[in-house]
């Protein structure tokens, strides 16, 4: 890539960074706007828009082309991992939710140990119609995204209330322990926030240490 768009050592590294800019400031909204159209719609949304923009990334001509669709490639994947987390909370009661958390961080690793020697074989390898094998990396690892993303609206399921799959018992019992814990955790946050307000003004209203 970088001979073949003249890019040098500082303006790689700035194209690189870039990607996280549009990440950051688009990491809580994209949050915001999961919880509001629904798990399976917005992760769906991500993988998608990842998997596109990253195709078009096969395609560009120019370093301003490459800068754009980095900077739009963090704002399709911001929420992404932060989003899992809260989606996988609203399935898991507390005391199976670090087990669920573990195994989908452990195939975030596993991916990396498949991923990176795919990549480099295809790097390596893949220049198929004379392109360049690191448009064709692009093109070959954007397209399973775009493919899951859609299989993903199909089949995840907003929350157990929704999984049809799921027996009524054992909907039940999920759905009360879920509600459960909810209502202990708005509680304590209440009286935790509680504490914190009368405790900061008894200290400011108390004498000052030495």
């Amino acid at each position: 890539m970088n001979p073949d768009l003249g890019i040098n050592a500082e303006l790689f590294g700035f194209i690189s960074g870039i990607f996280f800019i549009g990440y950051l400031i688009f990491e809580i909204p994209s949050n915001l706007m999961m919880k509001k159209f629904g798990a399976s719609f917005w992760i769906c949304r991500i993988m998608i828009s990842w998997g596109v923009i990253a195709v078009a990334t096969a395609f560009v001509q120019s370093t301003y082309e490459l800068i754009v669709l980095r900077f739009l490639l963090g704002i399709a994947e911001a929420g992404f991992f932060p989003g899992m987390i809260w989606y996988l909370g609203t399935w898991f009661p507390k005391r199976y939710l670090a087990r669920s958390i573990a195994l989908f961080s452990t195939a975030i690793v596993i991916s990396n140990i498949i991923g990176a020697p795919l990549s480099m074989y295809i790097i390596d390898t893949v220049n198929w119609g004379s392109i360049a094998s690191w448009r064709w990396l692009f093109i070959l690892e954007g397209i399973p995204a775009i493919l899951l993303g859609i299989i993903s609206f199909w089949v995840l399921r907003n929350g157990p209330a929704d999984a049809d799959w799921l027996g009524s018992a054992n909907k039940e019992w999920l759905l009360k322990e879920l509600e459960s814990e909810k209502k202990i955790d708005s509680h304590t946050h209440t009286v935790s926030f509680r504490y914190w307000l009368i405790g900061g003004f008894c200290s400011s209203q108390g004498p000052t240490s030495q």
